[in-house]
């Protein structure tokens, strides 16, 4: 029997039974009208001004006929919008969401469309999400323009549908304005070539994947580079820092390989890109992101130069993002409201691996790991519950929390006793 089977539709039939489907109309596009399956993404940015150009092409199906097609943008000057080839008019929704029509008011009738759209953006030095300007380094300070879209910032870097049920493949062009930056994305580069604005870099199409999990930086980062051989190929893992060695950065590359290997043994699904690049810079919401192809970390968290935090600190958050790849990315939510569901079973499943990897039990590494604390505050301290109403988006980011980190991995360790003691047959 293929353990992928039972773990993957162990989740999936979590991700069904538990979904609550709470939440204000406003924040969702209906899964019903329309659905993308592919994104042409072109970003231009300028440096020196902290602002970008953009460019969009999504290709997608309507499922029934409408005046109009919705999609989310957020802090986007629009310039130009075609519908199907044809100049199109823009209107706005509200501050997350735009509509676009036919100039002569003709129905969208159903089947496939292509909406094209040119558009600005400002890239922020002082926000912590969407595209930004972040700096890295212990003396020497480098810089990063970086995007971070989890949960719904991808609308403010392209217009899109950005909710995680609504995958879609990209393929991703990026023009970096000078030979400093050095551009990277979610897949590999498969072509660059000169123009009078800059060195523009065309990668490699992307998996199906939801927006939030989109992915890019330009650099002036050096990299160190391992090889991970999986079967029949060998896929490079790359650590980008300021300071990056073997001595500095080994122990990163080396932890990411072994969690490559126990999440693909253990589902019996393989590791579906091609390269996996992991990247650190300062950074204060969230501690690391799990983009496939391109995490994103937390300043340190790669990098033992820094001494900011222990090996075993390290080693469970490059395990937790890798986890994902599976519990997220492959298998993922149908709305933030249960997003204990992803975050639950990447933080059990790591503490499993670092368990069989440290030849011990998986209660005694999340004890070792403070889970005495979360009974406490369970029990003495004011609360949030797991699974809630999403009314705003201020309700979105505060599910992002350590109740549903830990919490979580606690409730799926308990079911896991249960289902052993009643049927002997571990289901986890």
């Amino acid at each position: 029997m293929l353990l992928s089977i039972d773990v993957l539709i162990q989740f999936v039939i979590f991700c069904v039974v538990t979904a609550t489907g709470n939440y204000s109309t406003y924040l969702r596009i209906p899964q019903e009208t329309v659905i993308p399956t592919h994104y042409n993404l072109w970003i231009r940015p300028d440096f020196s001004k902290d602002i970008f150009e953009g460019e969009v092409k999504i290709y997608l199906r309507c499922n029934q006929a409408s005046d109009k097609i919705c999609l989310h943008s957020k802090h986007l000057n629009i310039s130009e919008t075609f519908l199907n080839q044809k100049k199109a008019i823009v209107g706005s929704e509200d501050e997350d969401k735009i509509c676009i029509e036919y100039q002569d008011g003709y129905r969208v009738e159903r089947g496939d469309h292509q909406v094209h759209i040119k558009y600005t953006g400002e890239i922020s030095e002082g926000n912590t999400t969407g595209f930004r300007k972040a700096a890295c380094g212990n003396g020497v300070i480098k810089y990063i323009y970086v995007t971070d879209f989890e949960p719904i910032h991808a609308r403010t870097v392209f217009p899109c549908i950005d909710e995680p049920p609504f995958k879609a493949t990209f393929s991703i062009r990026l023009t970096s304005p000078n030979d400093t930056f050095k551009a990277i994305s979610n897949m590999p580069v498969i072509g660059t070539f000169k123009t009078p604005k800059g060195t523009v870099y065309d990668f490699m199409p992307s998996v199906p994947m939801s927006t939030y999990l989109v992915s890019f930086a330009f650099t002036e980062f050096s990299y160190y580079e391992e090889p991970y051989q999986e079967l029949d190929r060998s896929i490079p893992i790359r650590v980008y820092g300021t300071n990056t060695s073997k001595e500095n950065n080994g122990f990163a590359v080396e932890s990411a390989k072994k969690a490559l290997e126990f999440f693909t043994e253990y589902t019996k699904l393989e590791y579906p890109i091609p390269k996996l690049d992991m990247i650190e810079f300062r950074r204060q919401e969230s501690t690391a992101t799990e983009n496939w192809g391109l995490i994103t970390f937390r300043e340190g968290l790669l990098s033992k130069s820094f001494r900011y935090y222990s090996d075993d600190q390290m080693k469970i958050v490059i395990c937790h993002e890798i986890s994902h790849f599976w519990f997220g990315n492959l298998v993922t939510n149908q709305w933030w409201n249960d997003i204990w569901l992803q975050e639950g079973f990447a933080t059990y499943m790591s503490y499993k691996m670092i368990a069989k990897e440290k030849g011990t039990t998986q209660v005694k590494q999340m004890k070792d790991y403070a889970l005495d604390k979360h009974y406490y505050n369970e029990l003495y301290a004011p609360t949030k519950s797991v699974v809630s109403s999403l009314m705003k988006e201020r309700d979105i980011f505060d599910k992002f929390t350590d109740i549903v980190y830990d919490k979580v991995k606690t409730v799926l360790r308990i079911k896991k006793v249960q289902e052993f003691k009643s049927t002997k047959t571990p289901i986890f």
